[in-house]
């Protein structure tokens, strides 16, 4: 990743898509087996989209299947595993040398941090990754200070409702 966009679905749910997922007009991805079997549709900006559109010329040369497939072996094109993610994940990590723990999840953290610096609404974020519980979105963003967080009341425009006022002269 080039510091864009991060990834809003979980790691099993990925690994799930298929190209007949992909809603090409809408720029969506259906998961059809989220948490607890639930389904659910996100959407993706521009920039991952061409991501997406990107990693399907490179895909048409492996054996049909899921959308991130094994690449290489006997087993290319099947679907990858979720421990098969964090042990690439683990092997980045001690090349790089990073000193952290790196795991799959924390780039959905890392994505709800930037959408709410954004602005993206918090019930759009809920749905968006899949939480049935609007505090479980909430403690996604303990990284965002609270005073960044609370920065947006205090730059809201006048309300649009006129109330008289109490000191007005009559």
């Amino acid at each position: 990743m080039d510091g864009r966009r991060k990834e809003c679905v979980r790691i099993s749910e990925a690994l799930a898509i298929y190209e007949f997922d992909l809603r090409r007009t809408e720029r969506a991805i259906v998961i059809r087996h989220g948490k607890g079997d639930k389904r659910r549709i996100v959407v993706v900006d521009e920039w991952a989209w061409t991501e997406i559109e990107f990693w399907l010329s490179v895909r048409s040369e492996i054996p049909p299947g899921a959308l991130l497939p094994v690449i290489r072996g006997k087993l290319a094109g099947n679907e990858m595993k979720a421990p098969d993610v964090r042990r690439q994940l683990a092997a980045l990590k001690k090349r790089t040398g990073l000193r952290r723990r790196i795991a799959p999840h924390q780039f959905r953290h890392g994505f709800a941090v930037e959408a709410s610096r954004e602005g993206i609404p918090l019930s759009s974020l809920q749905g968006q990754l899949g939480h049935a519980r609007l505090d479980v979105t909430e403690r996604y963003l303990r990284g965002i200070d609270l005073m960044e967080r609370l920065a947006p009341i205090a730059g809201r425009r006048p309300p649009m409702t006129v109330i008289p006022s109490v000191f007005a002269q009559n």
